[in-house]
């Protein structure tokens, strides 16, 4: 471990160790209940004062924008200049007034030992971690001049920018904006994508994304979660832990024993993978007994739509004559925070049903179609949707999701009774989205809340990380201030994507060169799946250019790094997770020589001629945030903003697809996908039939049938854990303290034959490279699993890298990390 200045932090000449030693609460902090919302370095009434004779504390309202969803307000107190503290901010929802230690401890990394302090260039080879001290001048000039050159060889696309995830805030846009401008390539970065794109093909995305206001739970009788919440979702635990207390029930979907387990009326210990199978079981156990809401499927979803037995498609008046064909419904565009759809149903051209009396219009006409048969009309073959749903899942048994998913028949037909006796409320996180068949359990999982009734009502829908209570950006549309005047739309390439590039020189079968890369918000040499194919791309850049406030991976690895402030240092506002638009204010000046994103931006962009294309100020560029028609309907201005601090933006009591309607091409909740698009284009050839419909598959690697498991028998999985959301966020001295380092947790049953013991040295390694950690024996972990956090730089190994380990493969609709799906051996080291 490395000692820091004494006081930095603290502003009081108290070192982290000396503090830690004298506080009585050090034994609770390890436990896990300490590391709940709010119960970790929470302020007492009456703390926010000096004490007598001192300076007095000025108190600043900021937000913790740390990519874990919950974007906590907090008051950042400063004394002397010097930030000195943080508290929680008192929220007008009791639920959001909290914030975990992961927020409280962020004054410490504003003064953190690895702090950049001024630009830098790469002084010895690239990673050797040699630097050398120049100014911005130096710097933008140096950085512009080789990106012309590269124009000039490579042309615009030549140039390619990262804005990663790790920074819940606007300025990341801006960087678009450059890019744009320049008509660069756009690197697409790993992200939890399989489950959100998912449902914006289904369901589209609200103002919530795809879900009811956030304490929508507490209606809830019963609360399915995928997802570890207590440790991975700090913020939106508070409302789950709210509903229990009410007297609602928790299922915990998990291969794994975790807090949320523990706390859970049912813990279901499903094998992983298996998810999409297991639920398409449980669906048809409910439609065998016929316990499914009749009127929710009619009315609510495409389940009485006829589709085409010829291609699949929706039956439209125009297939019979009676109306001019047309798009008829068309895909998603999902773009980092925002979906819109590319082709919405505007009646005329409208999809056929059927009447019980067996004449066919459209659905204005026929005021209660059928919801199941199958018919000829005008010599064309068609069924239902939900006709052929029941026959997509008819496979699915109990007995044969029973030996598949490894959950008991029993156990499965009680999840089915218990999901029907809604409202129900699917709280789901990213955990099954880690898989490259990552998409299918998503797809069941909302086809089964429309069987069951249990989407836009109270207490029903999806919440939890990627649902209704995460990324809300009604009225708060980067949209005025990202896109320049006349942009220039380059090439969009996934970063799984990068293998192809380097072995062919061309993406989607056109010639593609990249020769340059600007990362921001990201830290893609220690999040990316199979980093090791990463750091080859980089090998073949001429140039490598980081903006970060600390060293981290990327950064090590760049030829020239621009330092930015920490979050306290610029104002900036911000809307996710909650209903409300938040200010998180300057408490301080930037430090050393920082500049923030948006400034760095314009400086780059007028060193390549573009000054009248960028050059907007950070204060522009936020009023043109709030400058869309749903903003100025809400009365959204940064004035406002700035002199009230929080503005609610929707109601308590809002539920996505109320009164049966959702922003889909059809309206309904469409379980069936007519046009299933790819996320990002690759010029793979979709199989349009299978994907329309739930369906499972087995993982591309991690899976008995791969030969490869004789040799890795391991399953290798990862998690978001207490101290870190993620590799940006890697170095916090009071929580390193406590977690010191990352750790591989594995099961008895795997430890006890490979000679291991919590505590020794274990290396986990397949063909793509190894990771050597200590190990820690832990029962709750599933045999055949073995399980670490994710969320380390790699000068916290031992040896290696967590992500030299994990795949980069990918399915061919959704553009999604996948690192789950993974096999290792591991031995000791």
């Amino acid at each position: 471990m490395r000692e820091q200045d004494a006081g930095l932090s603290l502003g009081s000449g108290i070192g982290r160790r000396s503090f830690l030693k004298g506080a009585a609460a050090v034994a609770a902090i390890a436990g896990a209940s300490s590391l709940l919302p709010g119960c970790s370095l929470e302020q007492k009434p009456g703390d926010d004062t000096a004490a007598p004779g001192a300076l007095e504390d000025q108190k600043f309202h900021c937000v913790c924008p740390g990519d874990c969803g919950g974007s906590c307000g907090m008051w950042v107190h400063v004394r002397d200049g010097k930030i000195v503290k943080t508290s929680k901010y008192d929220c007008e929802d009791p639920h959001m007034t909290r914030i975990c230690q992961r927020g409280l401890s962020h004054a410490q990394r504003v003064y953190a030992p690895e702090r950049i302090k001024y630009p830098l260039r790469r002084a010895g080879e690239r990673g050797a971690d040699e630097w050398e001290q120049i100014t911005w001048d130096e710097a933008i000039a140096e950085i512009c001049t080789k990106w012309k050159e590269i124009q000039a060889t490579y042309g615009a696309p030549g140039i390619a920018f990262l804005a990663g995830t790790g920074n819940a805030g606007p300025d990341q846009y801006y960087v678009q904006r450059l890019g744009s401008a320049m008509g660069a390539s756009r690197i697409y970065p790993m992200a939890d994508m399989n489950g959100l794109y998912m449902a914006a093909l289904m369901v589209t995305r609200g103002p919530y994304l795809h879900g009811n206001s956030a304490n929508s739970v507490l209606d809830s009788k019963t609360i399915f979660m995928w997802s570890n919440a207590t440790t991975s979702d700090h913020a939106r635990w508070a409302y789950v832990q709210a509903a229990l207390d009410k007297g609602a029930k928790l299922v915990v979907i998990d291969p794994n024993f975790t807090l949320a387990a523990s706390k859970a009326d049912l813990w279901v210990p499903i094998r992983p993978a298996t998810d999409a199978a297991f639920l398409m079981a449980v669906t048809k156990i409910i439609i065998d007994e016929g316990l499914q809401d009749t009127d929710y499927l009619t009315k609510g979803t495409v389940a009485p739509f006829l589709v085409k037995e010829s291609d699949g498609k929706y039956l439209r008046y125009s297939d019979l004559g009676l109306a001019e064909a047309g798009e008829g419904g068309g895909g998603i565009k999902l773009d980092g925070a925002a979906s819109e759809q590319a082709a919405v149903d505007d009646g005329s051209n409208p999809i056929v049903v059927m009447g019980a009396n067996g004449v066919h219009g459209s659905r204005d006409e026929i005021a209660d179609p059928v919801l199941e048969g199958s018919f000829d009309i005008d010599d064309i073959k068609v069924s239902t949707a939900y006709t052929l749903l029941k026959e997509r899942i008819a496979e699915w048994t109990p007995e044969a999701a029973s030996e598949l998913c490894q959950v008991p028949v029993e156990t499965i037909t009680e999840v089915a009774h218990l999901y029907v006796d809604g409202p129900t409320m699917n709280y789901v996180g990213f955990g099954m989205d880690h898989w490259v068949q990552g998409p299918w359990p998503y797809h069941a999982l909302f086809t089964l809340a429309g069987v069951a009734g249990n989407f836009g009502k109270k207490g029903s829908g999806i919440s939890g990380q990627m649902g209704g209570s995460s990324m809300g950006i009604t009225g708060f549309s980067v949209g005025g201030g990202m896109t320049p005047p006349n942009p220039i739309q380059g090439p969009v390439v996934y970063s799984q994507g990068l293998t192809e590039l380097l072995d062919t020189g061309s993406y989607m079968g056109f010639p593609l060169t990249i020769k340059s890369l600007f990362v921001t918000t990201g830290n893609p040499a220690a999040g990316q799946s199979n980093r090791k194919a990463f750091l080859r791309f980089v090998e073949t850049l001429d140039l490598l250019v980081v903006c970060d406030s600390v060293m981290s991976d990327t950064v090590r690895i760049a030829d020239y790094v621009l330092p930015v402030p920490h979050w306290f240092e610029f104002e900036t506002a911000i809307n996710v997770v909650q209903p409300f638009l938040r200010i998180s204010e300057q408490a301080i000046a930037p430090l050393y020589e920082s500049k923030r994103d948006i400034d760095i931006c314009n400086l780059l962009g007028e060193g390549m001629g573009l000054g009248d294309q960028m050059g907007l100020t950070a204060e522009e560029f936020l009023s043109a945030c709030m400058s869309g028609e749903e903003a100025q309907a809400m009365g959204l201005s940064l004035e406002k903003l700035r002199a009230e601090k929080t503005l609610r933006l929707l109601p308590d009591d809002f539920v996505f697809g109320e009164n049966y309607q959702l922003p889909t091409p059809t309206g309904k909740l469409e379980f069936y996908i007519e046009n299933p698009a790819q996320m990002i284009p690759t010029g793979a050839q979709l199989d349009t039939r299978l994907l329309a419909l739930p369906h499972w598959e087995p993982p591309i690697e991690a899976w008995p049938s791969n030969p490869q498991i004789e040799q890795y028998p391991l399953t290798f999985m990862s998690h978001r854990d207490k101290a870190r959301v993620n590799s940006m966020f890697c170095y916090s001295p009071w929580l390193e303290d406590i977690f010191p380092e990352p750790t591989l947790d594995l099961n008895p049953v795997d430890a006890q034959p490979r000679g291991i013991q919590t505590g020794d040295t274990v290396k986990a390694f397949n063909d793509r490279g190894y990771v050597v950690m200590r190990a820690r024996v832990n029962p709750a972990i599933r045999p055949g699993i073995v399980d670490t956090a994710r969320s380390s730089n790699g000068d916290r190994y031992i040896e290696g890298h967590a992500s030299d380990v994990t795949t980069d493969a990918f399915n061919d609709l959704v553009s999604s990390i996948s690192c789950n799906d993974t096999l290792v051996q591991v031995e000791k080291a």
